[in-house]
């Protein structure tokens, strides 16, 4: 495994922003994000309390859309000791940002129905249809006849 560097020595052990990480052909960019973010989770499974590892993940996560997985590392980072101010308020503001849309969000349990208005809304689209189609077959089959 590659090693990299994951902490700015020149802030005082503040995590270093992804977009330094994550440089190179715009074809190559899926690629690395990916490794990044097995890395990543390998790490943190291996040191549950790594600050910065944690902090990365759940920016990583939110940069490609994960905002449930994104606000569950970003919550235990800013649980834990940060290695400087700069770095808490970097990290309380990706927690924000991950935190932004949630009263928009629903999250659905599997195996649950939809909702009362899509299958009302679902019903009477088939009812229509139904009805369009059956009116329609009769005048043609005595047309025929």
């Amino acid at each position: 495994m590659e090693e990299r560097n994951l902490v700015d020595t020149r802030t005082s052990g503040a995590p270093i922003a992804l977009s330094t990480l994550l440089r190179g052909p715009a074809a190559d960019v899926g690629a690395i994000v990916a490794n990044l973010k097995a890395e990543l989770e390998a790490w943190v499974d291996q040191h549950p309390n790594d600050y910065v590892a944690l902090v990365l993940l759940g920016e990583l996560n939110l940069r490609v859309g994960l905002k449930n997985p994104a606000r569950a590392f970003l919550y235990r980072a800013s649980l834990l000791k940060p290695p400087s101010w700069e770095a808490y308020q970097r990290t309380s503001l990706l927690l924000r940002r991950a935190e932004e849309d949630r009263a928009h969000e629903l999250d659905r349990v599997a195996g649950a129905a939809p909702p009362v208005w899509l299958r009302r809304t679902a019903t009477a689209f088939a009812s229509l249809v139904k009805t369009l189609l059956t009116r329609r077959s009769i005048p043609l089959r005595e047309a025929g006849a």
